[in-house]
C-alpha cells in the first residue's frame, strides 16, 4: 500500500516537492494550497509558470485548497517560509493555546 503525503504550500519550494515525492511513483500526493482558483490552474494546466516556468507537473499529483485535504494522509510535509509555518500548523493541527 503507498503512502499518502500532503505537501502543504504551493510556491517554488512546495510544488517541485511534491513533483517529485509524485514522479517517483511509490506514494499518493496531494498539493495544498490556499487559493482555490491557483489549484484548479495547476489541476487543469499542469503548470505552475509563475515559479517553475517550463516544468509540467505529473499527472499522479493531486491538488486541493482545502485544508481538510490533509485528514487522510500518512506525512504531512510543510514547504513554506518559516515565518508562516506557525499560522500553517495551527491550521494543520489546531492547538489551545496557552495563556
Amino acid at each position: 500500500m503507498s503512502e499518502r503525503i500532503a505537501v502543504v504550500g504551493a510556491g517554488a519550494f512546495g510544488t517541485a516537492l511534491a513533483a517529485v515525492i509524485a514522479l517517483a511513483g511509490r506514494s499518493q500526493v496531494t498539493l495544498v494550497g490556499r487559493d482555490p482558483a491557483l489549484m484548479a490552474d495547476l489541476k487543469a494546466e499542469r503548470l505552475h509558470d509563475a515559479v517553475l516556468p517550463g516544468i509540467e507537473l505529473p499527472q499522479a499529483l493531486e491538488f486541493s485548497a482545502e485544508p481538510d485535504s490533509i485528514d487522510d494522509a500518512d506525512i504531512v510535509l510543510l514547504a513554506m517560509p518559516s515565518q508562516a509555518q506557525a499560522d500553517a500548523g495551527l491550521q494543520v493541527c489546531p492547538c489551545p493555546r496557552q495563556e
